[in-house]
């Protein structure tokens, strides 16, 4: 049995190793969770800049398409700009550009995924600040109970 003298000393000791064990592993998990949130953030930025790229390539090879359509036509003797010529080349730049549309939405959804993963890590990050303060508070708690009147306490125990 232990005395109540040996037990304030204990129940604090039991405390300080908790708390002590709450904080490395809090920092750990701290660190982890600001690592992973700033790959996040730099996944989102690369995804941004691969879908400008693409795009932009994708927009060149539509240009190229164009030219190519119109010399071809005009090659055939056909107008160019008149008639189903003119309607060839309105479809090609409003499907091209609906492709294009679309591959820059693909990379906003990317990257907003990516972001979006970032912003848990960083709420991740910081509630694991509150393990800390749960762990020590329920580690004092038998002790705080003891002296405020609400715990019962006797020699038989």
């Amino acid at each position: 049995m232990c005395t109540p003298a040996l037990a304030v000393p204990l129940l604090i000791g039991s405390a300080a190793v908790s708390g002590v064990g709450a904080y490395t592993q809090t920092s750990a998990a701290n660190k982890a969770a600001s690592f992973n949130q700033q790959v996040m953030e730099q996944n989102a930025l690369d995804a941004q800049q691969r879908g400008a790229k693409e795009e932009s390539k994708f927009r060149m090879q539509l240009s190229q398409l164009q030219g190519r359509q119109r010399a071809s036509q005009a090659a055939s003797g056909g107008l160019v700009d008149a008639g189903s010529g003119a309607d060839i080349n309105e479809q090609t730049q409003y499907f091209g550009e609906q492709d294009a549309l679309t591959i820059k939405y693909n990379a906003d959804l990317e990257a907003a995924g990516y972001r979006n993963q970032a912003r848990l890590a960083g709420a991740q990050r910081r509630s694991t600040a509150l393990a800390v303060g749960t762990s020590l508070l329920g580690s004092l708690s038998p002790l705080a109970l003891k002296y405020s009147g609400n715990g019962k306490t006797s020699s038989t125990n």
